[in-house]
């Protein structure tokens, strides 16, 4: 099928994208369970969308924690200094871009990169404490002249 006779194909994907929809207005708070959608729905498949495969297996419940921490991983990686915020904000849109067709919240690799975006900003973060210089009172053990 095609979308607007403009030569796109989704392969099918709308219909599997419009079941899930309906599964998640018939189950819109939690959901049918973690993984289920593709027995489910008829053509069993996944939904190849992460908003409607949360949506439909875990609710708004599931779907608002993994936003969250979505959203978590966005700041921790804004929060880097220079090129390491450019680096981990380019690895979360590259995931986020993948994440809209493809189902890449259940795989560990997407929480690999949560993970490391956020251990990586309390690394720069607690780097930049314990460098801090701090400031002495600069009285000279010894003065020029032998007094002290």
């Amino acid at each position: 099928q095609r979308i607007a006779n403009k030569g796109v194909a989704l392969n099918g994907r709308e219909d599997v994208w419009s079941q899930s929809f309906e599964i998640w207005l018939a189950h819109p708070v939690i959901g049918v369970g973690s993984g289920t959608v593709k027995t489910v729905i008829e053509a069993q498949q996944s939904a190849h969308n992460f908003a409607l495969a949360m949506a439909s297996e875990v609710g708004l419940i599931g779907l608002t924690i993994f936003i969250g921490v979505l959203l978590l991983a966005f700041y921790h990686g804004w929060r880097q200094p220079g090129r390491y915020r450019y680096l981990w904000l380019t690895i979360l849109l590259i995931w986020f871009l993948g994440a809209s067709v493809h189902n890449w919240e259940h795989r560990k690799q997407t929480w690999l990169v949560f993970s490391l975006v956020v251990i990586s900003s309390g690394l720069v973060k607690a780097r930049s404490v314990t460098t801090t210089p701090t400031t002495f009172s600069h009285r000279p053990l010894v003065e020029v002249g032998g007094e002290t």
